[in-house]
């Protein structure tokens, strides 16, 4: 069952229904009253669905593509389970990401903040905790309980690390953090790995392998890409996720919105982005004080926004992408061209590749 099938993702539709019963069942347990009750289940529905269930699907392809067989319906409920709690750990960051941006809208409708208001903080802290909920209803009997618990709770810290990281550093000329010269490659590269690719890349597919029994090496092979199927799974996977990001920090700057599905605002909102942060490795010292007067300011379409995408144009960015994405393939390959050593399968790799390389929006 390829994970874009309609049948993949009936399986994590399905399951919603059971885990919300289970996340409501749990507040039942605790005695809250009717409105309560009431209010979590309205925070679920609103927050929960309306993805595109790419980390759940990713742990699917983890599972089908190391038992190469059609799976068991326990085991596609143990997947969507995993799945959904991955969705959980997204939601609770969109939530309090849209927050601390200001955002207006997202999945076409609008923010959860804007709806509820402050309370939407706790709230996206009761959603962090529902995952560990449905993990001990489901996992606790299994031997890697105690390693998929964490895991979570690493990846959630990770992440979080991620998100300061970016706020404190991505900001707009009329703050007081506003500085350039703190954006670089190596900055940008921890953003992205600790935000993005931890939980959107490795989890998923950690996840898989755990439920595939794949075996921990001893202690003192820990850790070694030649012995550790996990570590080895991390080393492919940290790229990936980090080249995800910077496909959508090109996409935002070059893409028409009719293509892209929505306005890039990264120039106009001061992102430490892929695109600037390129661009200053390779500028003039003239064009970084150009860059520096018109980034982080004024609305899209505005005359500094087109002043810093001509740059962009001067130094070649459209240029150095393309090299960047034809030398990230080779590495990618290069990357898992020995993975059956350590007892993993190419095309669990080759799958999530796929899905990415050279998308357009």
């Amino acid at each position: 069952m390829s994970s874009s099938t309609p049948a993949s993702h009936r399986i994590f539709h399905e399951a919603y229904i059971t885990i919300k019963k289970d996340l409501v069942a749990d507040f039942v347990a605790e005695g809250m009253p009717t409105t309560g009750l009431e209010w979590y289940e309205r925070n679920i529905d609103f927050n929960l669905p309306g993805g595109k269930l790419n980390r759940g699907l990713a742990i699917l392809d983890t599972v089908e593509v190391m038992k190469d067989r059609e799976l068991t319906e326990d085991e596609c409920f143990k997947v969507a389970v995993m799945g959904w709690c991955i969705e959980l750990i997204q939601a609770y960051f969109l939530v309090t990401d849209d927050l601390m941006d200001g955002s207006l809208t997202r999945r076409g409708h609008p923010c959860y903040y804007k709806v509820v208001g402050l309370v939407s903080v706790n709230d996206a802290c009761l959603l962090r905790s529902a995952v560990h909920v449905l993990l001990r209803k489901y996992f606790s009997e299994e031997k890697y309980y105690g390693r998929l618990q964490d895991a979570v709770l690493d990846t959630i810290y990770k992440t979080e690390m991620g998100q300061m990281l970016d706020t404190i550093t991505s900001t707009t000329q009329n703050s007081d953090r506003y500085d350039l010269n703190t954006f670089s490659l190596e900055k940008y590269s921890k953003i992205v790995i600790y935000k993005t690719a931890f939980y959107s890349f490795y989890l998923p597919v950690f996840m898989g392998l755990l439920l595939c029994d794949v075996p921990t090496p001893p202690r003192e092979k820990a850790g070694d890409p030649l012995t550790d199927p996990y570590q080895r799974a991390r080393d492919i996977l940290l790229p990936m996720g980090e080249y995800f990001q910077v496909q959508d920090d090109y996409l935002d700057a070059f893409t028409p919105p009719e293509i892209l599905g929505k306005i890039g605002t990264d120039i106009i909102d001061g992102k430490c982005s892929w695109c600037i942060c390129k661009t200053l490795s390779l500028a003039s010292p003239e064009q970084i004080e150009v860059l520096k007067k018109n980034y982080g300011t004024n609305e899209v379409g505005s005359e500094e926004e087109k002043t810093v995408k001509r740059v962009y144009d001067e130094v070649g960015l459209k240029e150095k992408y393309a090299k960047y994405q034809a030398e990230f393939k080779t590495e990618f390959y290069e990357s898992i061209e020995d993975v059956e050593r350590v007892g993993l399968k190419k095309g669990i790799f080759i799958r999530f590749f796929n899905k990415i390389y050279g998308r357009q929006k």
